[in-house]
């Protein structure tokens, strides 16, 4: 059974908060993307992927994660 875009999203984002969690200094996409499994595995442009980074990070300050 696929999983639902709100299911992946919320993977992402757990991935990420995971990520920063683990670094006590800013990183880089490129840092991030081996820590978050959908951002290194994504079929997709690498352009669409680094967007979708963007859009998490703002998301997620949204939500009170810095």
């Amino acid at each position: 059974m696929p999983i639902d875009r709100s299911s992946q999203k919320l993977r992402r984002w757990i991935d990420l908060i995971v990520a920063l969690l683990r670094r006590s200094v800013p990183a880089s996409f490129d840092e991030f993307k081996g820590d978050v499994p959908a951002y290194a595995t994504a079929k997709t442009a690498p352009e669409s992927v680094l967007r979708t980074f963007e859009r998490d990070k703002v998301e997620l300050i949204a939500f009170g994660i810095p």
